[in-house]
């Protein structure tokens, strides 16, 4: 049976779009299971059915597409067509203590698109269901890594 949001908020984008950004019970979505909240949040609000797996191993799995990156360049990317709304984000945090060697990154959101011309991204960090721009997150010192997309 699928995961169903509790609630959604509207989200307007660029191009007249809008979202019902979903939020999801802490029972079905714990804390600290970003991973979990991106895949669902992609199946819900764009068709998209990542695999399950953790933030880190996600990009292992068949059918799913990695492209390396970083702040800078996922601007030229998502300015050029090169990512798509529904597109899984790879996050690192330099606080997080899932950090070690062999993972590039700990955290993961969810593309939505632009908003006001800005790349925008939602996630669940810790328990909050936010949205953030790429400016939110060097503020934050998070760097993105990684574009997961699916074949």
């Amino acid at each position: 049976m699928p995961i169903k949001p509790i609630r959604t908020e509207k989200v307007k984008l660029d191009g007249n779009t809008e979202l019902p950004v979903p939020f999801f019970s802490l029972n079905d979505v714990p804390e600290c299971f970003c991973a979990r909240y991106a895949r669902l949040s992609s199946e819900f609000l764009f068709g998209k059915r990542f695999p399950a797996s953790d933030s880190w191993e996600i990009r292992l799995k068949p059918g799913v597409i990695s492209r390396r990156t970083n702040n800078q360049n996922f601007k030229f990317f998502s300015n050029n067509g090169k990512v798509s709304p529904g597109s899984i984000i790879g996050i690192y945090n330099p606080r997080s203590s899932y950090n070690n060697k062999n993972r590039p990154y700990t955290h993961i959101s969810l593309y939505l698109g632009k908003q006001r011309g800005k790349d925008v991204f939602l996630e669940q960090f810790v328990d909050e269901t936010r949205m953030m721009t790429i400016r939110d997150y060097e503020l934050e010192m998070l760097q993105i890594k990684e574009i997961l997309s699916l074949r």
